[in-house]
C-alpha cells in the first residue's frame, strides 16, 4: 500500500488499476466508482509487491493482528483534510504512512473515530507548520482518552461513548472481506455493508458532530471549525451546489444538543436505519 490509496474510512480509496502514464506522472491514481466500492471482492491493485513472510517477520513482536491503523505522512494546503487516517489490511506499506499499534487492539477503532473527525482535523492544523506528520507531532495532539470513551455518551446516556461510536466505525470501515478481521475485533461476525455514498455522509456526519461536542466546543465554535475547511467547501459546492457537509455536521449537533439539555434523551440520529443495522452484502459459504 502506499498512502495515496488510502482514504478516510475507506482502504479502497485508488488503486492502479487502468492509471494512465498521465496520473503516474503527477502521483495521482484512477478512483474507484460507487459501483466498484460496493463490490465487498474488490481491492486496489498495488504497484508494488513485498513477499508476505517480509511482513510477517517485519510485525513479528509489534502487532499480531491481521489490520492495521496509520495515518498519511504528507499533509497539504491544497488537500481537503490534513489529517488523514485509514484501517487496512495487514499487508506491505510505504514510509508515507506511518502505523499506530494500540496497547489494547481493541480501542483501534477509538482511535481511528478520533482521527477521522473534522474536530481533530482542525486540533491537527493549530500544532503543525509544514507538510510532515511525524510520530513527534501526532504524540502532542489533543485527543479524548479511552476513559472518555468509558463515559456516558452525553446524548444518549444509556449507552457509554465507546457503545455509540463503535457501531459507526465498523459499518463506514467494513466493506470489503478483507476487513473482516477488523469487523470481529470490534465483536462482528456478519458480511460487510454496502457501500451507500449518501447514507455514509450522514454516519460520518453523526461521527463529526459527536466529536464536536465531546471537545466540548459551542455552536458558535463548530461553525468556525466547519468555515476553516476551505477545500472541502469547494469541492461540497462544486459536486452539491452546496457545503453539505457544514449542513449536515451543524444539523446532527444541534439533534445532539437539544438531546443533551434534558438529560440525554430523545436522540435521533441523521440516518433512519441506525449505525451498524445498515444493510449488508449477503454472506458468504465458508
Amino acid at each position: 500500500y502506499e498512502a495515496k490509496m488510502l482514504g478516510h474510512f475507506d482502504h479502497r480509496f485508488s488503486t492502479y488499476r487502468d492509471a494512465t502514464q498521465a496520473q503516474l506522472n503527477v502521483g495521482s491514481l484512477p478512483r474507484p466508482t460507487t459501483e466498484q466500492h460496493d463490490d465487498p471482492t474488490m481491492e486496489p491493485l498495488a504497484r508494488y509487491w513485498i513477499a508476505r513472510p517480509e511482513v510477517t517477520k517485519a510485525l513479528h513482536g509489534k502487532w499480531d493482528r491481521d489490520w492495521l491503523l496509520g495515518w498519511r505522512n504528507i499533509a497539504r494546503a491544497s488537500d481537503m483534510r490534513t489529517f488523514v487516517s485509514a484501517v487496512l489490511p495487514t499487508a506491505a506499506i510505504n514510509h508515507a504512512f506511518p502505523l499506530a499499534f494500540p496497547n489494547f487492539p481493541g480501542n483501534g477503532a477509538l482511535l481511528q473515530a478520533v482521527w477521522s473527525s473534522l474536530a481533530f482535523d482542525y486540533v491537527v492544523r493549530q500544532k503543525l507548520s509544514g507538510t510532515n506528520m511525524t510520530y513527534a507531532v501526532v504524540k502532542q495532539l489533543a485527543c479524548p482518552t479511552p476513559a472518555t470513551f468509558a463515559e456516558a455518551a452525553p446524548w444518549r446516556t444509556s449507552l457509554t461513548l465507546s457503545e455509540w461510536v463503535v457501531p459507526y466505525v465498523l459499518e463506514l470501515s467494513y466493506t470489503s472481506w478483507r476487513l473482516q478481521p477488523y469487523a470481529r475485533e470490534m465483536g462482528d461476525e456478519g458480511p460487510p455493508f454496502r457501500w451507500d455514498p449518501e447514507r455514509r455522509s450522514l454516519l460520518r456526519a453523526d461521527l463529526d458532530a459527536a466529536f464536536l461536542h465531546i471537545y466540548g466546543l459551542t455552536r458558535a465554535e463548530a461553525e468556525h471549525v466547519l468555515d476553516s475547511f476551505a477545500v472541502l467547501r469547494k469541492y461540497d459546492e462544486r459536486d452539491y451546489g452546496e457545503y453539505r457537509t457544514r449542513r449536515l455536521v451543524l444539523e446532527a449537533y444541534d439533534r445532539m444538543a437539544v438531546a443533551i439539555a434534558p438529560g440525554g434523551s430523545a436522540w435521533s440520529p441523521l440516518a433512519e436505519i441506525p449505525a451498524g443495522s445498515g444493510p449488508r452484502h449477503p454472506a458468504r459459504e465458508e
